[in-house]
């Protein structure tokens, strides 16, 4: 299996479950679970990597702050067997921190979330010899890293110069600029994996084939758009694009870390010599397991497990209409 570089956001998120409704005003709101888990991209990917069971093959590079949060987030990274040797520590910031609120009634979320830390990744954080050891290079959580969002492109293209496979994912803009910051890395991106909802702020358009024709404009090649419940289109470069469904007869618990689950699988297979499609396939598998457990990880089973479960839960493959 090909050896994959993680590098991106990392965070701690509080989620509250449910919270289908907003309280008023100075009162206060019952919910049934209130828990803390390692959050962001990264940090969720990684993890996910580890509970398939090819944890070995991946590094992770991400700006904590060197504080109890920080401490907490290295510590869970460990337990789950994450290589966190070029994790930086900073003491000049707070770890980033994350609130999310899960409404089951509708099976999705809204969060808020405080900055700092990932604010403060830099290019300078990425080891060298990381980079050198890796076969598949993965940013993300872009949109959130501060400089790095506008240092990206560089970074991207001198992994491109050393043989190296580039995937890129992003978070949402706090900032509100989104293409500003993602349109010099785009022709530097093998494999671009965004959200449906991401898609539409960084294109301005709802419609599928016009997001596809934006980024290809601006020199994307593969790219996988998540589309929730509708599954992931898949547009290879100069290929007419398709869906992927997801998995059929799968109970929703919780969204959260859906994405990050989907593109860990995905990777995986990439990783394992397997075309985009039957990737993505996996990458939906790994994604159906994630739902049905609580919080951004803990529904993630072994790859054998995945493997099994995607034979009796089909994706299907149709056209995009």
């Amino acid at each position: 299996m090909k050896k994959i570089a993680v590098i991106g956001l990392a965070c701690v998120d509080i989620v509250a479950s449910p919270v289908n409704d907003y309280p008023e005003m100075g009162s206060i709101f019952p919910t049934d679970s209130i828990k803390q888990f390692v959050g962001g991209n990264a940090a969720n990917s990684s993890i996910d990597f580890c509970r398939l069971g090819v944890g070995k093959d991946i590094s992770l590079c991400c700006h904590l702050g060197d504080d109890p949060l920080g401490h907490f987030v290295i510590q869970e990274l460990k337990n789950h067997g994450v290589d966190t040797q070029y994790a930086a520590m900073d003491p000049s910031v707070d770890t980033t921190v994350s609130i999310v609120y899960i409404n089951t009634q509708v099976n999705d979320r809204y969060a808020v979330l405080c900055p700092s830390s990932a604010y403060a990744f830099r290019s300078a954080d990425i080891p060298a010899q990381m980079i050198d050891e890796s076969d598949i290079v993965f940013v993300t959580g872009h949109m959130m890293l501060g400089k790095f969002d506008y240092e990206c492109n560089e970074f991207l293209k001198a992994c491109q110069e050393k043989g190296k496979f580039t995937v890129l994912d992003v978070m949402w803009d706090l900032q509100g600029k989104w293409m500003e910051k993602i349109e010099k890395a785009l022709p530097y991106i093998d494999l671009f994996m965004p959200s449906y909802d991401e898609c539409r702020y960084m294109t301005g358009t709802e419609d599928i084939r016009e997001m596809l024709r934006v980024f290809r404009e601006k020199g994307s090649k593969d790219i996988v758009i998540k589309w929730g419940k509708r599954g992931v289109v898949i547009a290879k470069y100069g290929e007419e694009p398709y869906i992927i469904t997801p998995c059929e007869n799968v109970e929703v618990l919780d969204t959260v870390g859906a994405g990050d689950a989907f593109c860990t699988g995905t990777l995986t297979g990439l990783a394992m010599g397997k075309d985009l499609e039957e990737a993505a396939k996996l990458g939906s598998a790994v994604s159906a397991y994630c739902i049905q457990g609580a919080g951004t990880y803990s529904g993630v089973r072994s790859l054998e497990e995945t493997v099994a479960f995607l034979k009796d839960h089909p994706t299907q493959k149709l056209p995009l209409e």
